[in-house]
């Protein structure tokens, strides 16, 4: 119980800083081999929405959207007005809220792994809770109905009265943090070279730093033969001509994942421990992503971080300098990433907005 307060210590003080104010975790207040004493934290746990929208269409389900967003901030609501019209059980959650769990989770993902070093172990939506600050979430007046504006990055305004409305002010809560993996930099550039290798649609670089998954030597009996790499990176080849073209093409990075670990299984290839936290990881940011905004493509919303650290250290040997330039540097990749995120959502707010306003018009019309 120590160690894991001695975690939470040291992700609080990773994630510290005005930035990051909307990440935290638990804080120890007292700990020993045996007990362990947190700050309480509120919100809705990710899991819970992720199981409504599952269900949806089931009578049993009624009603637990809003019981669910409840919990997230008392004025919290599903987004109505258009009847049965919608079909789809992410849009009837607000678009701020798919923005702020899907964006912050794909951050703090790329910040513990490219920055940090200290990935939490255990990092599936059941561990992640979110909360919005009362008073933030108020429907906009006019023309708009029942559409939610942006809060994250926008001043909302009333379109009638002219009232400034405060921003969205939400908050991502990371509970659990008994496991956690250190990556040596030989790891970080393992597997951010085999995420960029997907991004760059580069089969042969992503076989390559799967076989260094593991630091088995050549002459251990569990080593793949020069025959079965060959083999092994021929079958990747086809993996990526079928299911990986690289960035902006559709990538399905959860189903490429998946078939890349069933080439390990066939291979028999043995991945480190803290390889198999990373897949794991990668897999539930994918999958919470899907379900909350299924356009959402995580591969490519973290191109602005992992083409530039392929530059850094994967284009022969690194000196510590750059290696301490990519530092200073990363930071400010996290920013661009977060502009591209904004534009991505407000082109999608658009896009509901006319959606939900043709609903009406037709409504209307019959």
């Amino acid at each position: 119980m120590h160690t894991e307060a001695h975690h939470l210590e040291v992700l609080n003080h990773n994630f510290a800083g005005q930035y990051w104010s909307h990440v935290s975790f638990p804080r120890p207040l007292f700990a020993d081999e045996t007990v362990i004493m947190e700050t309480f934290e509120k919100g809705a746990v990710v899991t819970d929405m992720m199981t409504f929208l599952g269900n949806i269409g089931k009578e049993e389900n009624a009603g637990e959207l809003e019981r669910i967003l409840q919990k997230v901030g008392n004025d919290m609501h599903a987004v109505g007005g258009v009847g049965n019209d919608i079909t789809n059980g992410y849009d009837l959650i607000p678009l701020e809220l798919s923005q702020l769990i899907v964006t912050s989770g794909c951050s703090l993902y790329l910040k513990m792994m490219i920055d940090d070093g200290l990935m939490h172990a255990d990092l599936h939506p059941g561990n992640i809770l979110v909360r919005v600050e009362s008073g933030t979430t108020g429907w906009e007046d006019g023309d708009d109905g029942d559409e939610r504006r942006s809060g994250m990055e926008l001043r909302r305004t009333s379109t009638t009265t002219k009232q400034r409305l405060p921003p969205f002010k939400g908050a991502v809560k990371i509970v659990d943090a008994g496991m956690v993996a250190k990556l040596t930099e030989e790891e970080q550039i393992n597997f951010v070279g085999l995420l960029a290798s997907l991004g760059d649609g580069d089969a042969t670089s992503a076989a390559n730093a799967i076989l260094r998954f593991s630091d088995i030597s050549d002459d251990d009996k569990d080593a793949l033969t020069p025959q079965a790499k060959e083999d092994f990176r021929r079958d990747m080849a086809t993996l990526f001509a079928e299911r990986c073209r690289g960035y902006r093409t559709g990538t399905d990075l959860g189903d490429v994942l998946r078939g890349i670990l069933g080439l390990i299984r066939t291979y028999r290839i043995r991945i480190d421990a803290n390889y198999a936290t990373l897949v794991v990881n990668t897999l539930c940011l994918h999958g919470m992503a899907s379900k909350f905004v299924p356009s959402y493509n995580v591969l490519d919303a973290s191109e602005a971080l992992f083409t530039p650290f392929k530059r850094f250290y994967m284009n022969g040997p690194t000196s510590p300098f750059m290696r301490r330039l990519f530092k200073i540097y990363a930071p400010l990749l996290q920013r661009k990433k977060n502009v591209e995120d904004r534009k991505f959502f407000r082109k999608l707010r658009r896009q509901k907005t006319k959606m939900l306003r043709r609903m009406r018009t037709s409504r209307m019309i019959k």
